[in-house]
């Protein structure tokens, strides 16, 4: 059995070229489709929780690639991402994982502030490169993730 290499985009902020900000492979992501799974089991046309209720975002690239690992812990719910992630920290205002601190503080999507209790580095390791509409998704119950190189958007509202 051959298997099919992804296609590798040479500019990772170009649109639909897989943005940045990803889950690790292991990482628990809400799907439309198949309810809570790994990342890894995403596919092109799923759909990832919004940080509006009751709205989908549709997968429009998705693909394992390699990057170092950050473990973020976010008042107990503890993310898996890759180095470029970035978190929604309210005022239409994103910040990578690798610029956050413990005591930093995120915003969820009902609007209220929480707080990072710690961020380190874990490993080298796969993760799942996606690009999904409206460039986030919804981590853990209510943390807002953000997928796209530089844009600057509401979260919340549109």
């Amino acid at each position: 059995m051959s298997v099919t290499q992804p296609f590798r985009p040479k500019q990772l902020d170009e649109p639909n070229s897989g943005g940045g900000g990803c889950p690790a492979v292991w990482q628990l992501m809400e799907t439309q489709e198949l309810g809570v799974v790994e990342a890894r089991h995403i596919k092109v046309g799923m759909h990832l929780k919004d940080s509006i209720p009751g709205r989908w975002n549709k997968v429009n690239v998705a693909y394992i690639d390699i990057a170092p690992i950050y473990r973020i812990d976010i008042e107990g719910q503890i993310f898996d991402v890759d180095h470029s992630h970035k978190w929604y920290i309210g005022n239409e205002q994103w910040v990578q994982v690798t610029d956050i601190k413990s005591g930093d503080l995120v915003e969820t999507t009902e609007g209220t502030k929480v707080k990072v209790n710690d961020v380190k580095y874990l490993r080298h390791d796969q993760y799942m490169r996606m690009n999904v509409d409206n460039e986030r998704y919804v981590m853990g119950t209510n943390i807002i993730g953000h997928n796209a190189g530089n844009s600057t958007f509401m979260a919340k509202k549109f």
